[in-house]
């Protein structure tokens, strides 16, 4: 993330002003780039445009320039090249070069897009007369400029183009496959990622790929899962392959449950759930539950329905690789190769992806590991046990969170603190609530009651920010 800084405060004696300057932090908030540019752009395909002295070059995520500051403007890269103009504002033009600063496309439009897939929107001529076209990455044009407005394709698959205010939905050769009524509230709304995507037209939803309607405007909402389309109809749910062609037509007792993973979701009909594919079923309904796969496992639940049905594990295939003989639990999906469940005394342990116990059930509660920690709940008092199973914080708060950024919220005697993972106390018991850390080192926590209390940041070090809001 690029931020900025002004450095240097102003000095009313000598009006001397800060200094504007972008640099780079990651999640956390670490300055891993310093405030060395007068402006910066995103990364995009592991190189980012930043601007010194008036140009316009390119830095890679170390921090090093690899393509000298050179241009009066710059775009991003994108299918492997960037937009680039040459000379400056009043008669400049736009270019494309790769990531070696090779000029692959020779500067000659006097706007240029960054590339969709295989194709960019260029314009030729002024603001005011000038008209829009596409180029492929030879810089042929491929889609003549004609069109009064950008042609901007989602993932180079479609474009909502316009002439003499008639708007159209063309393809990435320029054939118009959707002819648009005037008086028309039109919008392209999927990214077609996966070849296709869902548009809006006048508040309902269609589908649409390259060559044009795959299904027109009839549904409330549409959701694309790979090749298939999860679609919402007069309020029944229903699945659509990705020829148009029903997988599941709407009708009732139809829900997502969860989905997606690899394009696979997980639908419950009739209190039973399955799982599909873009192919079909890969089980149909017959588990009393079922959860999302998680590292190539979905944990299912075999029985009459949930109370006393036993959970075992399901792979990619839909073949049971672990079988339904264990107690189902808070959150029984693999973590880092491990899942919590439950044994037949009521007791909550860890298996690995064979089935075996790794941590015996020993516990009355617990929560998967976070940070290499689990928290376990025993005789109503919660501790924190290590991968092996080794209690590293005896249990004894009431209350407690997973471990974040390095820290666990506790709570001892109604009040919130934080401990660190030797167990230590880092930031006194004072809160009346308290989150987890967040990946930029801070946590919001309350001070007070609802109504009337202080709510605002705490970070590791215990100092406190109140919420301007």
């Amino acid at each position: 993330m690029a931020i900025g800084d002004a450095f240097g405060q102003v000095n009313e004696e000598n009006g001397l002003n800060p200094v504007n300057k972008y640099g780079y932090q990651d999640a956390s908030g670490k300055m891993v780039i310093p405030f060395l540019y007068d402006d910066a752009n995103s990364f995009s395909e592991g190189l980012a445009a930043v601007l010194i002295d008036g140009k316009w070059g390119f830095i890679d995520e170390n921090g090093k320039m690899v393509i000298e500051p050179q241009y009066e403007e710059a775009g991003k890269f994108s299918s492997g090249l960037a937009n680039v103009m040459v000379g400056n504002w009043s008669d400049g033009k736009w270019g494309y070069i790769d990531k070696t600063g090779k000029v692959v496309i020779q500067a000659q439009f006097d706007l240029a897009y960054p590339f969709s897939g295989d194709v960019a929107t260029v314009r030729i001529g002024d603001y005011s007369n000038g008209k829009w076209g596409c180029i492929d990455k030879a810089g042929k044009v491929v889609i003549q400029p004609k069109y009064d407005g950008p042609v901007e394709f989602r993932s180079g698959i479609l474009a909502l183009a316009e002439v003499d205010e008639k708007k159209t939905l063309i393809n990435n050769k320029g054939k118009t496959v959707v002819e648009i009524p005037a008086d028309t509230d039109f919008g392209v709304s999927g990214d077609f990622e996966n070849g296709w995507g869902y548009i809006s037209v006048n508040n309902m939803y269609g589908l649409a790929d390259e060559n044009g309607w795959v299904k027109e405007p009839q549904f409330d909402h549409v959701t694309i899962i790979g090749a298939m389309a999860w679609v919402t109809k007069n309020g029944l749910h229903g699945v659509l392959k990705k020829n148009g062609q029903w997988f599941i037509e709407p009708k009732e007792n139809i829900t997502k449950a969860w989905g997606d993973y690899k394009d696979i979701i997980c639908v419950s009909d009739e209190d039973k759930y399955g799982y599909i594919n873009g192919n079909g079923w890969l089980v149909s309904p017959q588990y009393a539950i079922a959860e999302q796969f998680s590292e190539g496992l979905a944990a299912v639940c075999v029985g009459d329905d949930s109370y006393g049905c036993k959970l075992g594990y399901i792979d990619e295939t839909g073949k049971m690789v672990i079988e339904p003989k264990l107690n189902y639990s808070w959150d029984p999906k693999f973590y880092d190769g491990l899942a919590l469940v439950g044994d037949d005394n009521g007791k909550i342990g860890f298996i690995d992806k064979k089935g075996n116990w790794v941590i015996q059930p020993l516990y009355d509660d617990a929560r998967p590991f976070s940070e290499g920690f689990a928290r376990v709940e025993i005789e109503d008092r919660i501790g924190y046990i290590d991968k092996t199973g080794k209690m590293v914080v005896n249990p004894q708060y009431e209350v407690a969170g997973n471990f974040s950024n390095g820290l666990a919220a506790v709570k001892v005697d109604e009040k919130w603190g934080y401990i660190d993972k030797t167990g230590k106390m880092v930031i006194q018991p004072k809160f009346d609530d308290a989150d987890e850390f967040n990946a930029s080192g801070k946590a919001y926590v309350r001070i007070g009651d609802w109504d009337n209390g202080t709510r605002g940041y705490v970070d590791r070090n215990g100092n406190f920010t109140p919420d301007k809001d």
